[in-house]
């Protein structure tokens, strides 16, 4: 699998139709769960990751145009509630039994489904249906944005892991794509490490950099809400649109002519680094702030319980 594959996807319908509730016959539950641990252990590490991820990915059209479509996340207050909820959606993925449809989980699979769902239908009605979106591509690009970044650069997040661990990671996301109805011919975690790590670099640098190079118009107005609704949870302004978009084209030696920097946000791209030696040489660190990411999620969890009923009355994810 390549990215050329993957864009044969561009036309299909996002939700692959299977049933979340049928177990594939490839699955090994027991690897399965060693992926769910590997995410567990590294949560705050991860996490940084993805939120590098998410502010680099506004760059990309394809995925930019279903979240600036659907006004979730519009504002600083309402980016920080979409993202607090999709942080509590992809910590229960790993902490729950999802394949258990009467856990918490395997329901936040099906809702987040349905919302793929009802967001596809609505902005391909504004499209008068001349364009398809949240397709078997996007999912794939978006399934980069939550783990390539972790997979590619591991030790430049500061995650201390062996081969086989990320193995066990790709797997497990392997399963999360399936029940998210990622078909395996465009699930980047079908093929393993080898191919979600090379799928991961070419998206990295022909979808997001390319990008990056003349950002989409809702490029600006959308990375600043979102960045905006993180300084608000964090109540300091530790991050920047700049600052972390020089910190991820850093990671692979790229530039971006329009990138301008402040001397604020070198100093922010210092802390940031200082927080990668944290976690690789002082475990302790890592732990704390997985402390602290739990505790967000018992406190923000009931988000989810509101969501899961307001989807209840949906129809039925695909059979």
């Amino acid at each position: 699998m390549d990215l050329e594959q993957l864009k044969e996807g561009i036309d299909l319908d996002g939700d692959s139709g299977n049933d979340p509730k049928v177990v594939p016959e490839w699955m090994d539950h027991e690897r399965f769960r060693r992926g769910q641990g590997f995410f567990v252990r590294h949560m705050s590490t991860a996490l940084f990751a993805l939120h590098v991820s998410i502010t680099a990915g506004f760059g990309a059209q394809r995925i930019i145009e279903p979240i600036a479509f659907n006004k979730k996340s519009d504002t600083g207050p309402k980016a920080r509630l979409r993202y607090i909820k999709t942080f509590i959606h992809a910590a229960l993925w790993h902490l729950q039994d999802v394949w258990d449809e009467t856990t918490l989980a395997h329901r936040s699979i099906v809702t987040v489904r349905k919302i793929h769902k009802a967001v596809r239908e609505g902005i391909e009605a504004k499209h008068g249906g001349t364009k398809r979106f949240v397709t078997q591509y996007d999912m794939a690009l978006v399934q980069v944005g939550f783990i390539g970044a972790t997979i590619t650069y591991p030790r430049e997040f500061g995650i201390n892991c062996t081969r086989e661990e990320l193995e066990d990671y790709v797997f497990c996301w392997r399963g999360l794509g399936y029940l998210l109805g990622i078909q395996d011919e465009y699930n980047i975690c079908s093929g393993g490490y080898e191919q979600a790590y090379r799928v991961s670099k070419q998206v990295e640098n022909e979808v997001v950099y390319r990008g990056l190079l003349a950002p989409p118009p809702d490029f600006e107005p959308l990375s600043d809400a979102y960045i905006d609704g993180m300084n608000q949870y964090a109540n300091l302004k530790v991050f920047t649109k700049e600052s972390l978009i020089h910190y991820a084209t850093g990671l692979n030696g790229m530039s971006l002519p329009w990138l301008k920097c402040t001397w604020l946000d070198y100093g922010r791209i210092m802390l940031y680094r200082f927080y990668v030696f944290l976690f690789k040489w002082m475990p302790g660190f890592e732990l704390f702030l997985n402390y602290m990411l739990m505790r967000m999620y018992k406190n923000f969890s009931y988000l989810i319980e509101k969501e899961l009923a307001k989807f209840s009355m949906l129809s039925k994810c695909p059979n």
